[in-house]
């Protein structure tokens, strides 16, 4: 029977705490995960030489691990693409609530008092004592009694981004209503009268509560085809079914990549050092071209994928 050193069995040990302490303490934080469809379609509000147009998103929120109670906001980021769309009103809207339904009620009292006093006190030969005391006084008690509204603070916060080309929701613990669950972000935009289509960028962020700080327990990002018509479909569909392949693939090559073998190690190595971690995600939110190291197969579905997106969008 072969035994380890002492050495490396103290090594062994302190990787297996290692490993403990930093499993005990993942089970403790917060996950949060998002899910947003691939498309939506608007509703025309007004028509003219700048229309304008609702578009709603439905968002959904899946708490996977921790307690409601640590969680502090959601946020949620909109932009438009084609930088066309001006962004005229958002729901919901920046929204106060308070703890403590109707008013409250407050009652001050004030008490008041005055007085002055004399005293002479004096000696007339051994057998006679003189005194003389003075003293006047006054005491008035005020009660008053009123009714002030509850403190409220924001459940809710709404407003525009990048000169009014995009928008943000912010969603806050309250007390009728929870954090997960589905929202449905709603947004009128204005756009030109040839607007037909558009990619929505969609940033969902959750920030949990800490000790003097917060940390994020969860995000994604979407990106959302927006249709004026239904019969845009075409396209939409197109890039849809593109992003998908390439997600798909990205998602095969790197498993391939974590593969603990000497040959991937190697390839690794040698054909894919140029490779970034976070290639896909400038690929399909930023347009940047593949890394040249890709395999070709790879490199050809990034590519049908940034033609689809162009098309939709009108480039």
């Amino acid at each position: 029977m072969h035994t380890l050193p002492s050495a490396l069995r103290g090594t062994v040990v302190s990787a297996c705490g290692l490993l403990l302490v930093f499993a005990s303490t993942s089970i403790g934080q917060l996950r949060v995960s998002f899910d947003a469809p691939r498309q939506a379609t608007c509703k025309p509000v007004t028509k003219g030489k700048r229309s304008r147009l609702q578009v709603t998103i439905p968002v959904s929120s899946l708490l996977e691990k921790g307690s409601e109670k640590q969680l502090g906001e959601f946020v949620y980021r909109m932009e438009f693409l084609s930088q066309r769309v001006i962004v005229k009103q958002i729901s919901p809207p920046t929204t106060l609530a308070s703890m403590v339904k109707g008013n409250i009620g407050v009652e001050e009292k004030s008490e008041r008092k005055q007085s002055a006093g004399v005293n002479f006190s004096g000696k007339l030969q051994q057998w006679l004592r003189f005194s003389a005391v003075a003293d006047t006084g006054s005491k008035k008690n005020t009660n008053l009694r009123f009714q002030r509204k509850a403190t409220q603070q924001a459940v809710i916060v709404s407003g525009n981004i990048h000169r009014s080309r995009g928008a943000y929701v912010k969603f806050r613990p309250a007390v009728d209503r929870s954090l997960e669950g589905k929202q449905r972000l709603s947004i009128v935009v204005e756009v030109p009268a040839d607007w037909k289509r558009d990619l929505l960028d969609l940033h969902c962020l959750a920030i949990s509560k800490g000790s003097g700080k917060h940390r994020v327990c969860g995000q994604r990002r979407f990106l959302i085809a927006i249709a004026r018509q239904p019969n845009e479909g075409d396209d939409i569909e197109s890039f849809i079914l593109s992003e998908r392949k390439l997600r798909a693939e990205a998602h095969r090559f790197q498993l391939a990549r974590n593969r603990r073998t000497l040959d991937n190690a190697l390839r690794n190595v040698f054909c894919n050092s140029s490779v970034p971690n976070d290639w896909l995600q400038r690929v399909v939110f930023e347009a940047a071209q593949p890394p040249k190291k890709l395999p070709a197969k790879l490199r050809k579905s990034a590519a049908r994928y940034l033609a689809a997106r162009r098309r939709l969008l009108g480039m």
